[in-house]
């Protein structure tokens, strides 16, 4: 099926990107007309007005589609929203049924270097993946807490198991905050690059 589909889109001028293979652009005389991001058997579609129409047409005449949605629908865990100046992703509704507090046993808040024991490690790397892909998709602030927590993985202790909680309690608590995407004029933008230049004028 996914083969049909890529198949079926480079015939209308699509391209996979050479970054991110489940996303393909279409160009006309340079500009880019349509973007899709496929997601098992779904498609998020950005298009212009002007060939908006002529696309949705020539994909539902060659696939059957449950249901269209305009400006916002849910995508692969994300709710997005198109609105005029920006677009939002949120995923209030995966953090209120997916994250939780881990519960520590009584008397290990008092030990914070212990190594946590087995039961507790499976419950603590199954929710630090949860949080983890959350930090990824929607809310970068808590990425670096991630970061750290993940660095620590094999020798995680009660004090990161109560750092993991303390995150969590955070994004839950607010649950319905988006991640904000605001349009700009491409013809403002400025591309600033940062490199790492160490030894670079050290001897060969």
């Amino acid at each position: 099926l996914f083969r049909s589909v890529l198949e079926f889109l480079f015939s209308l001028g699509f391209e996979r990107s050479l970054f991110e293979p489940c996303w393909l652009t279409k160009k006309i005389n340079g500009k880019i007309e349509a973007m899709i991001m496929l997601e098992v058997d779904d498609f998020n579609i950005a298009s212009s007005p002007e060939y908006q129409a002529e696309l949705q047409k020539l994909l539902q005449e060659r696939f059957q589609f449950g249901k269209w949605e305009f400006d916002a629908a849910d995508f692969a865990g994300r709710t997005v929203r198109f609105e005029k100046d920006k677009v939002t992703m949120s995923q209030e509704k995966y953090i209120t049924e997916k994250l939780h507090q881990i519960k520590v046993p009584r008397g290990m808040l008092s030990i914070k270097e212990e190594l946590l024991n087995a039961e507790l490690f499976e419950e603590y790397r199954s929710m630090l993946y949860r949080v983890s892909w959350v930090a990824h998709q929607t809310r970068p602030e808590a990425a670096g807490i991630v970061s750290l927590l993940s660095a620590r993985l094999n020798r995680a202790t009660i004090h990161d198991l109560c750092c993991l909680n303390k995150l969590v309690h955070h994004i839950k608590g607010t649950a319905n905050q988006p991640l904000v995407l605001h349009k700009f004029d491409l013809e403002k933008m400025v591309l600033i690059a940062a490199s790492d230049a160490g030894g670079v004028s050290s001897e060969p």
